[in-house]
């Protein structure tokens, strides 16, 4: 049941991109899923992470999304699945670099659609303060406040949430250097404080997410407990994860028929929450 209701929305959603008038696509991380999976993983353990990422997956998204990507700019950022080397099956980067021609350094860039000014953002990376990712963020937003007048709405988008509800991975806090037992892996720093304060600084209109699989949607919020319950004339950014594309929704796969759901107790800083749908955000 729950594989044929995947299939029926992405199929929808696929459709309404290909025949509706759409500017643009962005795509939050975790693209293709072309990680290595087999039927015998558990019996495999974590030896399975030891093959290479599976490129005729890759090949049939890439098929699967061609009535899209070959009408509107279809603007991709990386996720866990394509930079962690662990949760990527040691792409590690190196296939998004090769399928994906993206501006700048094609996984923190910026481009200007109409009046809207979009902002990839690296969140398998570092963002504090010493960071090549927070001198860039920094110096171009700085650039789009003095050119307001041209792009009155600033947008970022990402990987991970700094604001999430769901007990399945949280907020997003970066990671101490060599803290995995899988694998070694380096330090992220800066997450979500120094992100957040630029911000806020820069006054972002919305932050789009990906990773929790699930839809979310904040109330203008600057930092957990001050948030404004109205989008009247916001003045703080409000993140929307958009998390429920077609993997399996959490929670729903082991509770089906009662519609668990897999969050913890809700934030004041959350409007609007859904684990039951598929769908995409528009």
């Amino acid at each position: 049941k729950q594989w044929y209701q995947r299939r029926v929305a992405i199929t929808a959603g696929m459709d309404r991109m290909e025949t509706n008038d759409f500017h643009s696509v962005i795509h939050c991380g975790d693209i293709s899923y072309a990680n290595y999976y087999s039927p015998d993983a558990e019996l495999c353990g974590e030896n399975i992470r030891q093959r290479w990422a599976k490129q005729e997956v890759w090949d049939t998204w890439g098929v699967m999304v061609e009535p899209v990507t070959r009408s509107v700019p279809y603007m991709v950022t990386p996720g866990n699945h394509e930079l962690d080397m662990w949760d990527s099956t040691r792409e590690n980067n190196t296939i998004y670099s090769k399928r994906f021609i993206m501006p700048g350094n094609e996984r923190y860039y910026s481009f200007g659609l109409g009046m809207v000014h979009f902002l990839s953002v690296s969140t398998d990376e570092s963002i504090d303060v010493n960071s090549t990712q927070h001198v860039w963020l920094d110096r171009t937003l700085t650039y789009l406040n003095q050119n307001r007048d041209k792009w009155p709405w600033i947008v970022t988008f990402q990987h991970r949430p700094i604001y999430n509800s769901n007990s399945k991975h949280k907020i997003w806090k970066g990671r101490v250097f060599n803290t995995s037992s899988r694998y070694p892996n380096p330090e992220i720093r800066g997450w979500p404080k120094d992100y957040n304060d630029l911000l806020l600084k820069h006054k972002v209109d919305l932050v789009l997410n990906g990773h929790v699989h699930h839809y979310e949607r904040t109330w203008p919020v600057r930092d957990n407990v001050t948030v404004s319950t109205s989008y009247d004339n916001a003045k703080d950014p409000i993140h929307i994860t958009c998390g429920h594309g077609g993997k399996s929704l959490y929670m729903l796969e082991k509770d089906y028929e009662t519609n668990r759901y897999d969050h913890m107790d809700k934030p004041v800083y959350v409007s609007d929450r859904n684990n039951t749908v598929w769908g995409h955000c528009e």
